[in-house]
C-alpha cells in the first residue's frame, strides 16, 4: 500500500512539474511576444477560466476520487459513477457557454478568444483524473496531461508571433485538451472495462448531493483565490493586471508542487480516517511537519531571489513583478498547510459542510477587503490581499479543526 502511494506521489509530482514546466517555458515567450496590454487581457481570461473550471468540476476531483477508491473492485459501481460524473460535467459545461460569451462582451474582448477557452475548460473537465487517482493508476493521466500540455505549447509557438495572434493561444489549448479528453475517456472505458449508461434520476441526485458541499467550498475558494486579479482588472489597467498575474503565475507554480503529494496520499488519509482515527491524526501531523519545513525554505528562496526569478521567467518588461512576487512569497506556506488541514483532516472525516461555511465567510471578508486595498494600492494591494486572505484561511481552518476535535472529545 505504502509503495503504491509513494509510486503515485512520484508520478504525480513528475506530472505537476511537467504540467508547470511546459507553460513556464511558454510564459517567457508569451510575455515577450505579446504586448503588456494583450498579456494583461490573457491574464484576465486565465483568472475567469479558473472560476469556470471549478464550476465544471463540481467537487468531483475529491469526492468522485474517494468514491472510485471505495468501488475500485466493482466494475458495475465504477461504470455508474463514471456515467453520472460525465453527464453532470457535460451538462454544466454546456450551461457555462452563455456566461462565457457574456463575459467576452463585458470585457470587450474577442468572442472567439473566450469560446476557445471554454472549449479548453470543457476538455479539461472531461479528462477523468478523479478515476485515475481513485484507482491509483495515475500513469495514464500522466501521459495524457503531458500530451495536452506539450501539443498546446508547440501549437502556440507555431502560431503566436505577435499580439494580433492572441486568439491562437486559447485555440491551441482548446484543440489539445479537446483531443486529450476524447482519448483519455476511451482509455478508461477500455482499461477499467466500463460501460456508459444513462444514470437514473435517483442515482444522479445522490451524486450531486454527495459532491455538493465540496462544490460550494471549491467555488468559494476559487472566488477568493482569483479575486485579486479580477478586482484589479476593475480598478487598474490591463498592464498592471499582467504585472500582477506574472508574479501570481510563479506563486501558483510553487503552490502546485505540493498538489501531487496531497493527491497521492489522499486515499490513505481517507482509509485511515475510516479505520483508525489515531493513526490518521498521527499521519496528518507528520504531513504538516514536513510540509512546513519544505515550504519555509521554498518561500524564503522565492522572496530572496524575486528579481532574478522574474527576470528569468518573465523578462525585462515585467521587472515590476519582482516586488509583487516578494510580497506574495510567504503565501504558499499558508496554502500548503491549509490544504492538509482541509483535505486530510476535515474532508476525510466528513466535515465538508462546515468547511463550506468557513470558505463562504472568508469569501465575504475578502470581497470587503479587496475594495480599499486594491483601489488604493493596485498591483501591490492585490499581492497583499492574497497574503492576508490566505493567512485568514489558515487561521480559520486551525480554529475549525480544533473546534471539531473538542466536540468529538466531548461526545466520547
Amino acid at each position: 500500500m505504502q509503495n503504491k502511494i509513494a509510486s503515485n506521489a512520484i508520478m504525480l509530482l513528475f506530472l505537476q512539474l511537467a504540467s508547470y514546466a511546459v507553460p513556464f517555458l511558454l510564459l517567457p515567450y508569451l510575455s515577450r511576444v505579446l504586448e503588456n496590454n494583450a498579456f494583461g487581457e490573457l491574464s484576465v481570461l486565465w483568472a475567469i477560466s479558473a472560476y469556470v473550471g471549478i464550476i465544471a468540476d463540481f467537487g468531483f476531483y475529491l469526492w468522485a476520487s474517494r468514491e472510485a477508491s471505495l468501488q475500485r473492485l466493482d466494475k458495475s459501481g465504477l461504470s455508474k459513477l463514471y456515467s453520472a460524473v460525465t453527464v453532470v460535467k457535460i451538462t454544466l459545461c454546456l450551461m457555462l457557454l452563455i456566461p462565457m460569451i457574456a463575459l467576452s462582451l463585458l470585457f470587450n474582448a474577442p468572442m472567439l478568444l473566450y469560446l476557445f477557452m471554454w472549449i479548453t475548460v470543457f476538455g479539461q473537465s472531461l479528462v477523468p483524473v478523479w478515476l485515475y487517482q481513485g484507482t491509483q493508476k495515475v500513469a495514464g493521466y500522466l501521459i495524457f496531461s503531458l500530451l495536452a500540455q506539450m501539443s498546446s505549447a508547440i501549437l502556440t509557438l507555431l502560431t503566436v508571433h505577435s499580439s494580433e495572434a492572441l486568439i491562437f493561444v486559447t485555440a491551441s489549448s482548446a484543440l489539445s485538451w479537446g483531443a486529450v479528453a476524447i482519448l483519455s475517456n476511451r482509455d478508461v472505458l477500455k482499461k477499467f472495462e466500463l460501460s456508459f449508461e444513462i444514470p437514473s434520476k435517483t442515482y444522479l441526485k445522490n451524486v450531486l448531493l454527495g459532491a455538493w458541499h465540496l462544490f460550494i467550498a471549491n467555488v468559494a475558494v476559487s472566488y477568493y483565490i482569483n479575486l485579486p486579479a479580477i478586482a484589479l482588472s476593475l480598478f487598474a489597467s490591463k498592464i498592471e493586471v499582467g504585472i500582477f498575474m506574472g508574479a501570481q503565475k510563479i506563486i501558483f507554480a510553487l503552490q502546485a508542487l505540493f498538489t501531487p503529494v496531497s493527491s497521492a496520499v489522499f486515499p490513505l488519509s481517507s482509509t485511515l480516517a475510516k479505520e483508525d482515527i489515531n493513526a490518521a491524526n498521527s499521519f496528518a501531523k507528520r504531513l504538516i511537519f514536513f510540509t512546513a519545513i519544505i515550504m519555509l525554505i521554498a518561500t524564503w528562496l522565492l522572496g530572496s531571489f524575486s528579481e532574478e526569478i522574474v527576470a528569468l521567467v518573465l523578462g525585462k518588461n515585467f521587472k515590476d513583478s519582482a516586488e509583487i512576487l516578494a510580497i506574495m512569497s510567504i503565501g504558499p506556506i499558508f496554502v500548503a498547510l491549509s490544504v492538509i488541514i482541509s483535505n486530510h483532516i476535515l474532508i476525510v472525516r466528513g466535515h465538508a459542510a462546515r468547511l463550506k461555511n468557513l470558505y463562504f465567510v472568508i469569501a465575504v471578508i475578502s470581497t470587503i477587503l479587496s475594495y480599499p486595498i486594491i483601489r488604493d494600492f493596485h498591483a501591490k494591494g492585490a499581492g497583499w490581499l492574497y497574503v492576508i486572505v490566505e493567512f485568514i484561511v489558515f487561521i480559520g481552518l486551525v480554529w475549525l479543526a480544533r473546534d471539531i476535535k473538542n466536540n468529538d472529545e466531548l461526545k466520547n
